[in-house]
């Protein structure tokens, strides 16, 4: 290895050492803890008290909010809460939505699933909204906050963030202190974690965005305001070469990934592993390969660029959906287990880095929020509604004249979801080098070309 390519590693990783790093990996952390408690453990917890794979898809379609929050994202991108604006209109958000998580989540003290579901229904559904809207404002203020250098670092940090909170403090902690403590006790112990992201915001600062983005909240006509609020960020976006083209690509890339999410817990338990199995090989084993994975995938997006690590990760997402087929059929097997859990926890950390730093690198300063949280929800959109059919796609395949017994409805499934993957990966290759076309203008080109 020469010496110039030996000092462009060196510069793809030593970026990922610094204090902005350091404030968006506690952030993701942040976003990941709530969304991990409503997505993840919930479905063990449920399945616990004896409800049934379909009620449990059912019930996590309270996760489409998160496809949804594009509609208010607007407003979090103009407008600042009551009596906390001097925070910054990034920072008041972010505190005010966390404080309000743990309130939240002291509701679920007392509520016993099988009893009273519609309660919990409707505490996880606030939870959720309030999670989602603590993303879009989480998101832009990252974007906003690093250089366009460090985008994907960022994205790697974000992503690594996103999944301690998830997996570390929702999944594998929750899941031992759920014993000792009760599910909903130890969904509020680890949700105060939260309360230390006003200090984390405090240190860090609020981020600096150009002058004419800050004008348009004060000195121009209400109507233009308004249109501002609510078209141009829209509008700017779809006029763009290929977007339509890009839109579908976002939609589709980690389909297959997305329905076998949610029932990946079910799944363990109805090939015979214990919680506290699940606890020490999915959320423990599957945490470090998942850290590891959003790590390389910053690393290679740097040095390879955007096109090719997001071609790579999609082959790879579906080929390691393979390897929970083949566990359905062998049964209980911890070596098998083990390398399933590293390798599809590897892809995922690998796939989602580079896939936030390409939605990333795709938004206008002057709409943060409102595209970020455009792009993003439309990948929740389909993540979340595929997830919800992954248990009802299991019962269907489990009574099908197809298969037989439990063990091949879940190989089956697991091997559809290897192929859901492949229309993402046919537009990526359709869009090959029209991607760097989609770039963003610049704030102040986008302000004028909507005045």
């Amino acid at each position: 290895m020469n010496a110039a390519k030996l000092n462009a590693w060196l510069d793809a990783v030593g970026v990922y050492f610094t204090r902005r790093m350091a404030v968006v990996f506690l952030l993701g952390v942040c976003s990941g803890l709530p969304n991990g408690l409503i997505t993840g453990t919930l479905g063990v917890w449920l399945r616990e008290h004896g409800l049934s794979r379909t009620d449990i898809g059912v019930v996590g379609l309270v996760g489409l909010v998160y496809a949804v929050n594009f509609l208010w994202a607007p407003f979090l991108d103009r407008l600042r809460p009551f009596g906390l604006g001097w925070l910054g209109r990034r920072r008041a958000w972010i505190v005010l939505f966390q404080i309000a998580l743990v309130l939240a989540l002291a509701q679920l003290l007392g509520i016993d699933p099988l009893a009273n579901l519609r309660g919990l229904v409707l505490v996880i559904a606030a939870i959720a909204i309030l999670s989602a809207s603590q993303d879009i404002v989480i998101d832009a203020y990252r974007v906003e906050y690093l250089r366009q250098d460090e985008y994907a670092a960022g994205s790697a940090m974000a992503t690594m963030g996103w999944m301690t909170g998830a997996t570390v403090l929702a999944g594998f902690t929750v899941l031992h202190l759920s014993g000792p403590l009760g599910w909903p006790l130890a969904y509020l112990a680890v949700g105060g974690v939260l309360l230390a992201g006003p200090l984390v915001l405090a240190l860090a600062g609020e981020p600096k965005v150009p002058a004419e983005v800050l004008r348009h909240d004060t000195s121009r006509p209400w109507r233009t305001r308004l249109h501002d609020t609510l078209v141009a960020p829209f509008s700017e976006f779809l006029r763009r070469p290929h977007a339509w083209l890009v839109l579908a690509f976002v939609l589709l890339f980690k389909l297959g990934e997305a329905m076998i999410g949610r029932m990946t817990g079910v799944f363990y338990i109805d090939t015979g592993f214990t919680p506290a199995e699940i606890a020490n090989y999915s959320k423990a084993l599957g945490t470090g390969a998942m850290l590891l994975g959003g790590a390389i995938g910053g690393v290679i997006a740097k040095r390879f660029g955007l096109y090719r690590a997001l071609l790579g990760s999609a082959i790879a997402m579906a080929a390691t959906n393979l390897l929970y087929a083949w566990l359905a059929l062998a049964g209980k097997d911890f070596s098998i287990l083990a390398l399933a859990i590293v390798a599809d926890n590897l892809t995922t950390g690998l796939s989602l880095s580079i896939f936030v730093a390409f939605v990333s690198s795709l938004c206008n300063v002057a709409f943060t929020a409102t595209q970020y949280a455009l792009l993003a929800s439309l990948a929740n959109f389909a993540m979340r509604g595929a997830a919800s059919l992954g248990g009802l796609t299991v019962d269907w395949l489990e009574k099908s004249r197809w298969v037989a017994g439990t063990a091949e409805a879940w190989a089956a499934f697991f091997v559809f979801t290897a192929l859901l993957a492949l229309p993402g990966i046919f537009l990526l290759v359709l869009l090959g080098n029209r991607l760097p076309v989609m770039r963003p203008p610049s704030a102040a080109a986008a302000r004028a070309a909507q005045a």
